[in-house]
């Protein structure tokens, strides 16, 4: 009995699925539903995999929930003409990484030299992919906790800190 690995089963389904849903959309009736496949075959253009940044002591890591696979839309539209369709990939970034970030740009002396050159390879990922990166979690997560009014105060700070460009 053979078994296959997992990326063989992954990419039979991915197979199966973009030729089913092709052809399901081929005739053009259905102009509303849509399916989104991570096809093996159609790698990532922003990302291989997950990647970390620093050591056990203090990390940054960047999740790749699509595994290196580039998503592809399948609908009525995409089935009859290729349509491109522009990706912005957003790391979002928690509430810690938000802070480091804001230190490295206002205040690195604050920062041990581990944590400035873990957070420096960090931002040299991002710039050198072209990544984008927002402290929406971070603004979230402030607002659910705001109590007494103080996320305004820090907002417009940490705002102008991750906008630097490095």
């Amino acid at each position: 009995m053979n078994l296959a690995n997992d990326d063989e089963i992954i990419s039979q389904i991915s197979g199966f699925g973009r030729l089913f849903f092709s052809q399901l959309f081929s005739d053009g009736c259905d102009r509303e539903s849509f399916v989104w496949i991570f096809d093996q075959n159609e790698p990532s253009k922003f990302l291989r995999s997950s990647q970390h940044f620093g050591d056990s002591q203090f990390e940054i890591h960047i999740i790749d929930h699509f595994a290196g696979r580039q998503p592809l839309l399948i609908n009525s539209e995409s089935v009859r003409n290729e349509i491109k369709i522009p990706f912005r990939p957003t790391a979002i970034l928690d509430s810690n990484v938000v802070n480091y970030l804001h230190q490295y740009v206002t205040s690195k002396i604050q920062l041990e030299a581990n944590r400035q050159k873990t957070v420096r390879e960090f931002l040299n990922f991002v710039v050198t992919n072209n990544l984008d990166y927002n402290p929406f979690f971070y603004y979230m997560e402030g607002a659910a906790k705001d109590e007494n009014g103080s996320l305004l105060r820090y907002a417009q700070e940490i705002s102008e800190s991750t906008c630097v460009r490095y």
